[in-house]
């Protein structure tokens, strides 16, 4: 497997899982009160773990961090 092909996975799986993180979050959200909290996070995507680690939701707020982290890392890593 060449050094391309394995930084395209990783950024699909880094993707899928911020993806899956961000709509746990918003359906955590939406399951409380008041609903503006999921409405901001569904609109403003960096808000999310700001509010879910709000109302207690840290475990999601923490895997949506460090996947958004590690994307942006392997990003800026192969960008040159």
């Amino acid at each position: 497997m060449t050094a391309d092909l394995r930084v395209v996975a990783a950024l699909a799986l880094l993707t899928g899982l911020l993806l899956t993180a961000h709509v746990l979050i918003v359906a955590g959200l939406f399951a409380r009160r008041p609903l503006w909290p999921a409405l901001v996070a569904l609109s403003v995507p960096p808000m999310a773990p700001i509010l879910a680690y709000r109302v207690g939701l840290h475990a999601r707020a923490s895997i949506w961090v460090g996947a958004a982290l590690a994307y942006v890392a392997i990003r800026l890593s192969f960008w040159a």
